[in-house]
């Protein structure tokens, strides 16, 4: 498992951190640098592992909350957890997303520029 809960955006080498990794978790917390707010988000490799993550996050109910709307009963299919992300937070991360390159872009130069050796003291 790859964790990358600080490095949405990252590069390792050519490639981007996240695209290594049996999965990849990234957070979307406050001080991350795409942020939902709170919450985060599992990169599977398979189809799979796609599924098992699905339904661990929906407390183990296979359906999708959209085929369960009209209807009164479903299936839970084991164990599960309450990690699914609000439809709050969801908005909050695509509108970051939306420009995400230029906060990027301004972070790289930011960097660049913090990390120059301070010049020689004139006093």
């Amino acid at each position: 498992m790859e964790v990358a809960a600080h490095a949405f955006g990252s590069r390792k080498g050519a490639g981007r951190v996240g695209a290594t990794g049996d999965l990849t978790c990234f957070s979307f917390g406050p001080l991350k640098n795409l942020t939902c707010g709170q919450g985060g988000i599992v990169i599977p490799r398979t189809h799979a592992e796609a599924g098992t993550i699905r339904r661990i996050r929906m407390l183990g109910v296979v359906q999708p909350q959209t085929g369960r709307a009209n209807t009164t009963s479903y299936r839970v299919e084991g164990s599960g957890l309450r990690y699914q992300m609000s439809g709050i937070n969801a908005a909050v991360g695509l509108a970051q997303l939306g420009h995400f390159e230029q906060t990027e872009t301004a972070a790289a130069c930011c960097g660049a520029h913090n990390s120059a050796p301070w010049p020689a003291s004139t006093a």
